[in-house]
């Protein structure tokens, strides 16, 4: 009782939703606004890890699949490719004759001969070599048939295994339970979070297998935040740190507003280098003493360290998170030049302008 828009369907990103079967009748050229109902056949059209994404979609079930009958748990299923060999026993059968399901422990739900769909029961089918098969499967089947001349090619598609959506209120439960404990102060966010990731594993929420896998660390990423808190921490003891913003932030100035600005471009400055904290640690004291020497408010100069502090836009040393992105997204350092030189300024200019008028001088 959703239209296709509504149900998260219409923006796949592998594939696309063609017709829908309800029960005579076919509806051909699904426009966005199509209403769904219970028992209505959809078909899509994509690469196999559309088939993926639609796994994640509660209330979508395969229609050939069978999967149900292997008797698998949820969290041990995946989905697998396969390229028919000239040795695999079902050559110029039918699916139905070859019992595929029984003999490999697999649902077949595709068949592509040539790059292209066929259409049709799956059952029916009469496979031939080199024909794609799309499975799901138990996650040991690439480990059982991947040197096995049945299959010319054994491919699994990462991360396909359905989530249980059984789960997920308690899942709900836990991450608010997480949240409320630190916020009235009984653990501190750590300790919640570790409590937390206890009770995912301990509830089978999340088995032990699938948090290794998505929990993975990445060596040069801690190399290099090592590294930069090593660097914030050198600029600091031997004193380069402060002379700098001394140097920058001379007695000459006798603007609040051009004082302000420097604190600021110091602070961002020092905050994509080392860490915001300590980049706050190292200013906060100049600023306090510049508003000081010029008579000012201090406030204004700490809520700018505050802002600047956390302006980490253009370097991936900026921020962990920035770094942690940085090879999944395929960036590259100039990347974040590009867009985060202009959102800081941006942000210096809003801070700037704005700062004074509701923290006055």
């Amino acid at each position: 009782n959703k239209s296709i828009q509504d149900a998260g369907l219409r923006n796949l990103t592998h594939g696309y939703l063609t017709e829908i079967q309800r029960g005579d009748k076919l509806f051909t050229a699904v426009g966005p606004d199509q209403l769904l109902q219970a028992g209505d056949q959809l078909a899509f059209i994509g690469a196999p890890e559309c088939a993926r994404e639609l796994q994640r979609v509660n209330g979508l079930i395969p229609a050939h699949g069978g999967a149900h009958k292997l008797r698998l748990n949820n969290h041990q299923r995946c989905l697998v490719e396969v390229v028919l060999g000239p040795e695999f026993p079902g050559v110029n059968k039918t699916v139905k004759d070859t019992g595929f399901r029984t003999r490999y422990q697999a649902a077949i739900l595709s068949i592509s001969r040539g790059g292209r769909r066929l259409p049709g029961k799956v059952g029916e089918q009469v496979l031939r070599t080199g024909d794609t098969l799309l499975l799901e499967t138990s996650d040991t089947f690439v480990e059982q048939y991947q040197y096995r001349r049945d299959f010319m090619l054994v491919s699994p598609l990462s991360d396909s295994t359905p989530p249980d959506f059984s789960r997920a209120p308690l899942a709900t439960v836990i991450l608010v339970a997480m949240v409320g404990v630190n916020v009235i102060g009984l653990v501190s966010v750590l300790e919640a979070a570790f409590l937390a990731a206890g009770l995912l594993l301990v509830t089978r929420c999340v088995t032990v297998n699938r948090a290794r896998m998505n929990v993975s660390v990445n060596l040069p990423v801690l190399v290099v935040i090592g590294a930069a808190f090593a660097l914030g921490t050198a600029l600091e003891q031997s004193g380069t740190a402060a002379w700098l913003v001394d140097a920058m932030l001379a007695d000459s100035i006798q603007s609040p507003w051009l004082a302000l600005l420097l604190v600021y471009l110091v602070t961002a400055l020092f905050t994509e280098v080392i860490t915001n904290n300590a980049a706050a640690v190292l200013v906060f004291p100049i600023a306090t003493g510049v508003a000081e020497q010029l008579g000012v408010s201090p406030l204004p100069f700490i809520v700018a360290v505050m802002f600047a502090a956390s302006a980490s836009f253009m370097t991936p040393l900026g921020y962990q998170t920035n770094l942690m992105v940085m090879g999944p997204g395929g960036y590259r350092f100039t990347d974040y030049l590009k867009i985060g030189v202009p959102m800081s300024l941006v942000a210096a200019t809003v801070s700037v302008g704005l700062i004074p008028l509701v923290w006055a001088f």
